[in-house]
């Protein structure tokens, strides 16, 4: 994202608001001052919050580079797929060829939230996530994106151990499942509604795991996508213990888990896979 620092200073000015003024609160002066300077900038939260104080927007200040879109959109796709077979390999190759300068605002924010994702249920390193948190501004994202912020949180907070609240944030999800689960199908949408059933199978709650892997595996075939569909069918296949399965059933939903892991080049289920049968596969 390319910034309009002028605009942001010559608002300020108008505005006969000193740096210590409009920093107050928000951040230190020697880091606003950095900021207009263009030697640094700041944390898109705080950004927002300098922004604010002087009646602009995020939108006002980011320029956004209409010629990159296509490039844009076509690096998240890859980083979706990257992320859908738990690549990490993958995901950093692509993440190192994008010029986050060149991204809109939007984009931007998409790309902090699957970086997000990532930390968390694939790599789970707790450290980056923590930074990678003060990177995403709420207020900018889309519903559907706000939905897959609070799931990928509630899987960070277990992982850190704040339990309880992890516990109320999926239960204020599953609340708005109507809303989550229903409609179109996005790759944010699956996004989320496997990071819900992986808190949940790592909360003990196995049956509400299996029935929202299930929603998930109903949502993608009636739109003809795989995207995450061997990750839906391997949490069902590993809580067989707990439910009254029949062998024969099992061993569909390992064949088609193992197919679709090939395809996508999803190590970590094959892995998995070859656990549970001892390395048959």
């Amino acid at each position: 994202m390319i910034v309009d620092i002028d605009k942001f200073i010559n608002t300020r000015k108008q505005l006969k608001i000193s740096q210590v003024a409009l920093s107050a609160g928000i951040c230190t002066q020697a880091t606003l001052s950095k900021f207009e300077h263009q030697q640094q900038t700041p944390s898109l939260e705080i950004t927002s919050a300098l922004c604010s104080r002087l009646n602009l927007t995020l939108d006002d200040i980011f320029i956004i580079e209409n010629l990159n879109k296509r490039q844009e959109e076509y690096l998240l796709q890859q980083i979706f797929r990257a992320l859908s077979s738990q690549n990490d390999m993958l995901f950093e190759t692509v993440v190192r060829t994008c010029d986050v300068r060149q991204f809109s605002l939007a984009g931007y924010q998409l790309l902090q939230l699957c970086r997000y994702f990532k930390v968390v249920l694939v790599t789970k390193n707790t450290q980056q996530a923590k930074k990678l948190l003060k990177t995403i501004v709420v207020s900018k994202l889309t519903t559907a994106q706000c939905y897959f912020f609070y799931a990928i949180t509630a899987y960070y907070y277990q992982l850190i151990g704040r339990t309880k609240e992890a516990g109320q944030i999926v239960s204020d999800l599953l609340e708005r499942k109507d809303s989550i689960m229903s409609g179109e199908y996005s790759i944010v949408k699956i996004m989320t509604i496997y990071t819900i059933a992986m808190s949940q199978r790592d909360m003990q709650h196995t049956q509400a795991s299996v029935t929202t892997a299930a929603k998930g595996i109903a949502l993608s075939n009636q739109y003809d996508q795989t995207a995450f569909l061997e990750n839906f069918f391997w949490l069902i296949i590993d809580a067989s213990p707990t439910w009254s399965s029949q062998h024969f059933v099992v061993t569909e939903l390992t064949k088609n888990a193992c197919c679709l892991a090939k395809m996508h080049g999803n190590q970590w289920i094959l892995d998995k896979i070859n656990q549970q049968s001892g390395g048959k596969q």
